[in-house]
């Protein structure tokens, strides 16, 4: 997960990583994003092995990505492959942004094709003028907030509300 302060910022990178341990000469796989607040959004390889990273909107919440080794290398290991390159938008929201893959299609060296790939999500926390509140479920529930850095926010609870009032709440303290 990467967060991101969303107020005129300039472009904002996030990781694509691979977990294979197959020679793996090329994939492809569908991006699905649950918004459509990234733009601009581009592909660069991060290692030498990458010879090719292409990008091809599908959608204004959809990508088709291109990943090819080069002539004699292998896509395969754990570790991060290439960078995403985006802009979060005008949006002055804060909001959770999920990256699906799908549709995962992988070529080993030998040309065989992988019969099946687990896609992994992944998520953006883009922060715009208001924090955001995200709960976890679990016992007890854990709650993390995010915010805009040096600034004072304060959280409240209450037992019971009074939803006509507007009262209730009673301050927990505050968090930087």
């Amino acid at each position: 997960m990467e967060t991101f302060r969303n107020a005129v910022t300039p472009p904002m990178q996030k990781s694509l990583s691979i977990n294979s341990g197959l020679d793996l000469s090329s994939t492809s796989f569908n991006l699905k994003a649950s918004s459509g607040r990234l733009e601009d959004v581009s592909i660069e390889p991060l290692i030498p092995e990458l010879a090719s990273a292409t990008l091809t909107p599908s959608s204004a919440s959809s990508l088709n990505i291109h990943l090819v080794a080069g002539a004699g290398e292998l896509l395969q290991g754990n570790r991060p492959i290439a960078n995403l390159t985006f802009n979060a938008g005008t949006n002055t929201h804060s909001e959770i942004v999920t990256l699906q893959p799908q549709n995962i299609t992988a070529i080993r060296s030998t040309g065989v094709s992988v019969p099946q790939a687990k896609e992994v999500n992944g998520r953006l926390v883009l922060i715009g003028l208001e924090p955001l509140l995200e709960a976890s479920p679990g016992t007890p529930v854990s709650l993390k907030l995010y915010g805009i850095p040096d600034q004072s926010y304060t959280l409240e609870f209450s037992k019971v509300w009074d939803f006509f009032s507007n009262r209730g709440w009673k301050p927990e303290g505050a968090h930087h």
